[in-house]
């Protein structure tokens, strides 16, 4: 079994308690252990502004720290029709961090809307892009229940979700999940 060390930074909680959950599915499928590799830096940047300003940092870190991986991610907090929004949101953080980077592998994503709803595609009756035109109020509704209590349901709701999630059919429904998964089972390949 491979152990990839990994980096990561992102703007909510949902992604903070999420992403290590699903790579560590990921590699169960893959024979591969990810070990989180952070040290003291916080994953959870608390907004995107935070995130676009501690990447590099982080990405400098995930190089001194030589992590295998580094994954920082934001929401791109509105519905993009034309993807082009999503594309520039993307560019824009790569370059942020690609100069810091040493041997460590980037993964950068940009939600459509925001990570929540790429969850909720799980659920059969949501069709391709159609939570994207929801406000972000009644998805965190719906998905923490009170929003006050976002921090304390986010471990609880992630580990239930993850048990039967199928990542194959939220990367039917979201272009913006699709290539987030698939640039890790790239990196997965590349291994």
């Amino acid at each position: 079994m491979k152990t990839v060390k990994y980096t990561f930074l992102v703007e909510g909680i949902i992604e903070e308690c999420f992403i290590p959950l699903m790579l560590e599915k990921i590699g169960k499928e893959n024979d591969i252990i990810f070990i989180k590799n952070n040290g003291s830096l916080k994953a959870n940047a608390e907004g995107k502004d935070k995130v676009l300003n501690k990447a590099d940092r982080y990405a400098k870190m995930a190089s001194l720290q030589k992590s295998d991986l580094f994954i920082v991610g934001v929401d791109l907090e509105i519905f993009d029709h034309s993807g082009d929004l999503y594309i520039e949101e993307k560019e824009n953080l790569t370059n942020t961090i690609k100069k810091s980077l040493i041997e460590v592998f980037p993964i950068v994503f940009v939600a459509v809307q925001a990570f929540d709803y790429w969850l909720l595609y799980e659920n059969q009756k949501y069709t391709a892009n159609s939570l994207e035109a929801k406000t972000k109020d009644d998805v965190k509704k719906w998905f923490y229940g009170d929003k006050g209590k976002a921090r304390d349901n986010c471990e609880k709701i992630a580990k239930k979700i993850i048990q039967s999630i199928d990542f194959a059919i939220i990367a039917k429904k979201s272009k913006s999940f699709k290539n987030f998964y698939y640039e890790i089972l790239s990196f997965i390949k590349e291994k």
